[in-house]
């Protein structure tokens, strides 16, 4: 028979990252806590499902739709970023250096796992691209799926003679040459820049 805490360490190892051992630190630490910080992380997760959804222009995960993005006037509408989650999302919007409007796919394609264009939000993109946009950037991960993603996106974007880019890539600011593998050292050398 499995107990309450079996269970707690059954699933709090389900997420990824987190293993048996880490999952039971996080159970035991919920244990010596006071129960108001356990329901306070109870009601926290519960809260995810019920309020955060997906945005009906950009499909990003949003408590309101459309989501703070989409709403922002002062967005440049004609450049397009397309990526592959909303954490994605936040990512780029660290830099600072992206003023532009977001599509996220909800993941990318991966044929072995049975993810299809179907499975990603790929139709709505050819909509929104008849809003005025001049440019699409693909800001995919450098992976196979990444890629994958990226290929299928242009065969389908390239008859629309919208301008299609996508992220550099190379060396890391602040990266050591010596750490760096051979394919990123590859991309650092193929990208580079006139000085």
């Amino acid at each position: 028979m499995v107990g309450a805490l079996d269970r707690a360490v059954r699933q709090f190892s389900r997420l990824p990252g987190v293993g048996r051992r880490t999952a039971q630190r996080f159970v035991y630490h919920l244990l010596r806590g006071n129960p108001e910080q356990a329901a306070a992380l109870a009601e926290a997760i519960i809260a995810l499902h019920r309020d955060i959804k997906p945005c009906s222009v950009c499909h990003c995960l949003t408590e309101h739709d459309p989501c703070e993005v989409c709403r922002d006037p002062r967005r440049d509408r004609t450049t397009l970023c397309i990526i592959g989650e909303t954490s994605d999302m936040e990512v780029i919007e660290a830099s600072g250096k992206y003023r532009g409007l977001y599509h996220v796919l909800g993941g990318l394609l991966n044929p072995a796992a049975g993810v299809g264009p179907e499975h990603l939000a790929i139709s709505s993109l050819t909509g929104r691209l008849s809003q005025g946009v001049k440019e699409v950037i693909i800001a995919l991960s450098a992976s196979v799926e990444g890629d994958t993603t990226a290929l299928y996106l242009v065969k389908l974007l390239k008859p629309t003679g919208i301008r299609l880019t996508s992220l550099a890539r190379g060396l890391p600011a602040g990266g050591s040459l010596d750490h760096a593998d051979k394919v990123t050292v590859g991309l650092s050398l193929e990208g580079r820049m006139e000085l």
